[in-house]
């Protein structure tokens, strides 16, 4: 009877002489599940926003030079890889030109021919400074001489070509903004800024 009387007397007491207890109170749980519980509490992260192109030319300098029947060009490429993570090909050079090499840092850099472009391959991420050495042909008709080739659309496109004669040389270039040349050493050095997209045409 008295123990009766005692366990009922301990669940008739008041709710809060009861949670007084609670701040000493300890629960034991596993580690893993207090991470999730830990994890489960925080708040949710927004995920990061995507760029809106995988990449991106960021310049491009085209150093030329006229030799016999061919133009001889070394180009440099700045290339932003922006996909977060994955493989990105990036479109260099039309195939109507003669690719000799492309190089990352001095090494052969992977490239692959698709859609009548030589095209860059890779899964790095950020800055990718490319260099090129490639040959152009040059026509010839009615006193004229030139070549011509589609480029890679960049943020800043630079030529600087060099031809090898003092002779008073006049240049058109397509769609160029500012061109300037000047004759010194035997040679007629022509150097022009081009729009973002085109042609190479000179």
């Amino acid at each position: 009877m008295r123990k009766s009387l005692a366990l009922f007397a301990l669940l008739a007491a008041p709710a809060a002489a009861q949670t007084q207890d609670i701040p000493a109170a300890r629960v034991v749980m596993p580690w893993s599940d207090f991470v999730e519980l830990y994890e489960r509490g925080k708040a949710p992260q927004t995920p990061p926003e995507t760029a809106p192109r995988d990449y991106a030319i960021s310049s491009a300098r085209y150093t030329a030079e006229v030799v016999g029947e061919s133009t001889l060009f070394d180009a440099r490429m700045r290339v932003d890889v922006l996909k977060a993570e994955g493989w990105v090909s990036v479109p260099l050079l039309p195939t109507t030109v003669a690719l000799r090499s492309a190089k990352i840092g001095g090494a052969e850099a992977p490239i692959y021919l698709e859609g009548g472009w030589y095209k860059l391959i890779t899964d790095r991420r950020g800055a990718v400074t490319l260099d090129l050495e490639f040959a152009a042909s040059t026509w010839e008709s009615s006193g004229q001489a030139g070549f011509t080739f589609a480029l890679a659309p960049s943020g800043g496109t630079e030529v600087v070509l060099t031809v090898p004669t003092e002779d008073e040389l006049g240049f058109e270039v397509a769609s160029a903004q500012q061109l300037r040349t000047e004759t010194r050493g035997g040679s007629t050095e022509l150097t022009a800024l081009l729009p973002a997209t085109g042609n190479l045409s000179v």
